[in-house]
């Protein structure tokens, strides 16, 4: 995923969609896991592996907020990429992006750092620039970006990562939802390349089988072949994931390295 692997999604959902249920701690102050999960990435054909992939999220607080953590590390060129991002959505009464945090890595070293924080209607963004992904050449001094008050499109917001944790609750039984912005977090590894926004694309769930199990899928507006495939079982957990056709995630024993 990424320019890693021509770019890298996360998916957020942040308008009107169904109310949320999850499981909440009485006094509101513990932390509760719905998902945790480890993965290396193979290319689809060969099953050579490409760079591993970690996701987490839980809910926490009095107001059930939903936490996302997600981290992948691929090879990008000569050299050894990752990121890491968090993203914080409100739950109630509906789901809503709060904020979300991405630090990109090269060979180890921070490439960049920055942050998106939401409105209704808006977003602004920030972050710093630390050096050259192509050079490895550090920036001096680092650069900053800052960009506010920027319209959030028209739609449901989609940051992968929240796709596999929140997609089955969204479409609940088979169906599509259209008018999708597809949300490339980060849209690269430098700076000033943090979000690209991209509407037009949809949601759609297809009819289980006699065990329970189904697959959901992120279209193009443009075509039907998926950018993001993720089979679910029965229990909304997923089984596995194909990402642009190129990718599929493989889940790996957490025990083991």
């Amino acid at each position: 995923m990424n320019k890693l692997l021509q770019r890298s999604v996360l998916i957020v959902i942040c308008t009107s969609i169904p109310d949320c249920v999850w499981p909440k701690d009485k006094d509101g102050q513990s932390e509760i896991v719905i998902c945790e999960k480890r993965y290396k990435a193979v290319s689809v054909g060969d099953e050579k592996e490409l760079g591993r992939y970690y996701v987490k999220a839980v809910t926490r607080g009095k107001n059930n907020e939903i936490e996302i953590v997600e981290q992948m590390t691929m090879d990008y060129r000569d050299k050894k990429a990752g990121y890491s991002s968090t993203v914080v959505y409100g739950c109630e009464p509906q789901l809503f992006p709060l904020i979300a945090t991405v630090e990109t890595t090269i060979d180890g070293k921070t490439c960049m750092k920055g942050q998106v924080r939401f409105s209704k209607t808006t977003l602004s963004i920030s972050g710093v620039g630390f050096f050259n992904k192509k050079t490895g050449a550090a920036i001096e001094p680092p650069f900053k970006f800052e960009q506010k008050d920027i319209p959030i499109p028209k739609g449901f917001m989609l940051f992968q990562s929240a796709f596999q944790v929140l997609g089955p609750k969204c479409l609940q039984t088979k169906g599509e939802l259209k008018d999708i912005v597809f949300v490339e977090f980060p849209d690269d590894l430098g700076a000033p390349e943090l979000i690209n926004m991209k509407e037009g694309y949809r949601m759609v769930r297809e009819q289980a089988d006699d065990t329970g199990s189904y697959q959901m899928r992120i279209l193009d507006g443009r075509s039907d072949a998926p950018v993001v495939a993720i089979q679910f079982d029965k229990k909304d957990r997923v089984t596995s994931m194909w990402c642009f056709g190129k990718m599929k995630l493989v889940e790996v024993d957490r025990n083991k390295p």
